[in-house]
C-alpha cells in the first residue's frame, strides 16, 4: 500500500474509531488497518 492509502486508511480509521469497522468499510482485515498504520 502507498503512502496515499496509508492515509486513506488512517482516515477511514479515525472516522469509525475502530480498526475492524475501519477494514470492513475498506475491505481488508483489522491487522492490515493496523499495519497500514504503522507504515505511516
Amino acid at each position: 500500500m502507498d503512502n496515499l492509502s496509508g492515509v486513506s486508511v488512517f482516515v477511514q480509521t479515525a472516522e469509525t474509531l475502530s480498526f475492524v469497522e475501519a477494514g470492513r468499510v475498506l475491505g481488508i482485515s483489522a491487522s492490515a488497518v493496523g499495519k497500514s498504520i504503522a507504515r505511516l
